[in-house]
C-alpha cells in the first residue's frame, strides 16, 4: 500500500501521545496501513480505518521490540484510539477515529470545485472581453479600408460635381483668412485619401461650391468615411439649413 496519502492535521502536536515516540510511531504506521476502504481478506470483510497484521510483523515494521510495541499497543487501547481482535490466525486493530483524521470532506471539496468554477468563468470572462475588443478593432479597421475602397469607386461620381457654378474664392483668403483654419482640416482629411493626387486643388473646389458653415458641419460628422459618404452629409447640411 505505497500509492496515495493521508491527511494529518496541525492539531496532532497537541494529541497526548505526540511526545510518546513508541506510542506515535506505531499509531502512525497504523494510521499509513488502515485500509481506505472496505476489502475482502480470506473469507473476511477488512473495514475502512481497519488493519490485519500480527504483533511480529508490526514491531518489525516499526523497529520495535515485541513487548515494546505491546505496550504502546495498549496505550492505544486505553485511550480508546484502537480496537484489538485477536484470533489464532491474525490480529485486526481498528482505528476508532480514523474517520475523524480521514474525513472525506465535501463541504471543502465542493468550496475547491465553486473556487476552481468561479476562476474559470472570471478567466473566461476576460478572454472574451479581450476576444470582443479584438474584433470591434479588426471591424473598424475593416470599414476604414472598405470606405478607401468606396472612395475610389466614388471619386468620379463626386469630382465631377465640384467643378460648378460659383466663382472660386480668392486663395488668399483660405490660405491666410478666417476659412484658414477649417481649410487646413479639410485638406488634413483629404490627404489621408489615397485617391486624391492634389489635396489642396480639390480643398479649393469644395470651398468654390459650398458654404464654409456646410463643410465646418460635415467635417465634424466625419470619421474615416468616403468622400462618398462626405458630399452625402454636405447635401443632409445643405438641405436642413435650406429647410430653416
Amino acid at each position: 500500500m505505497k500509492d496515495g496519502w493521508i491527511k494529518l492535521h496541525r492539531k496532532t502536536t497537541e494529541w497526548e501521545w505526540y511526545n510518546d515516540n513508541n506510542v506515535f510511531r506505531v499509531f502512525m504506521h497504523l494510521l499509513l496501513t488502515a485500509n481506505y476502504e472496505d476489502k475482502a481478506w480470506r473469507g473476511i470483510v477488512v473495514k475502512r480505518g481497519e488493519v490485519v497484521i500480527s504483533i511480529e510483523k508490526l514491531s518489525t515494521n516499526v523497529r520495535l521490540s515485541n513487548q515494546q510495541t505491546r505496550t504502546a499497543l495498549l496505550k492505544l487501547k486505553s485511550t480508546n484510539e484502537i480496537t484489538i481482535k485477536t484470533t489464532p490466525h491474525y490480529t485486526l486493530i481498528k482505528l476508532n477515529n480514523y474517520e475523524k483524521h480521514q474525513q472525506i470532506n465535501k463541504q471543502n471539496n465542493n468550496q475547491i470545485t465553486n473556487e476552481q468554477q468561479t476562476t474559470q468563468q472570471t478567466s473566461n470572462k476576460q478572454v472574451n472581453k479581450q476576444n470582443n475588443k479584438d474584433y470591434n478593432a479588426e471591424r473598424k479597421e475593416k470599414a476604414c479600408i472598405g470606405n478607401k475602397q468606396n472612395n475610389k469607386r466614388g471619386y468620379s461620381k463626386t469630382t465631377n460635381n465640384l467643378t460648378t457654378t460659383k466663382e472660386v474664392k480668392n486663395k488668399e483668403e483660405l490660405q491666410g483668412g478666417k476659412n484658414y483654419f477649417l481649410f487646413r482640416k479639410l485638406m488634413k482629411w483629404l490627404e489621408t485619401l489615397e485617391h486624391i493626387k492634389n489635396p489642396q486643388a480639390y480643398a479649393e473646389k469644395i470651398f468654390t461650391k459650398y458654404e464654409t458653415r456646410i463643410i465646418e458641419k460635415a467635417l465634424n460628422d466625419n470619421s474615416c468615411i468616403s468622400t462618398l459618404n462626405f458630399f452625402n452629409l454636405i447635401d443632409y447640411h445643405q438641405k436642413k439649413l435650406e429647410r430653416k
